[in-house]
């Protein structure tokens, strides 16, 4: 898969996530998610910049792709993580509410 393809994955997962997130998440997440936005956008930038680079500049210009690679990388994982753990909690708790324990036997 190239890096414009995983990009576009990255970015459709993000989407993604954004269509299951109540307006009380994408508001406590705004700032996250715009960073979000905003590197995936340096990296299709970078991705042009990486292929017209040539000599000790794509080095370079390499180096800061790896670089904003491996945030988006992170922090799509990580959203996703927390995404499933709250489907998972949500799955595992009981209609009714939460489990109470039955009351105590009388002492004899």
């Amino acid at each position: 898969m190239s890096m414009a393809d995983q990009l576009e994955l990255w970015s459709a997962r993000l989407d993604a996530l954004l269509t299951k997130a109540t307006p009380a998440e994408k508001a406590a997440f705004h700032t996250q998610i715009d960073q979000l936005k905003a590197a995936g956008i340096a990296a299709f930038a970078k991705l042009g910049e990486l292929k017209g680079a040539t000599g000790d500049n794509w080095d370079v210009v390499k180096a800061e792709m790896v670089t904003i690679w491996h945030t988006i990388a992170a922090a799509i994982d990580n959203v996703e993580i927390g995404e499933r753990a709250k489907e998972d909690h949500i799955k595992d708790t009981p209609v009714d509410g939460p489990v109470q324990q039955a009351p105590a036997a009388p002492a004899a």
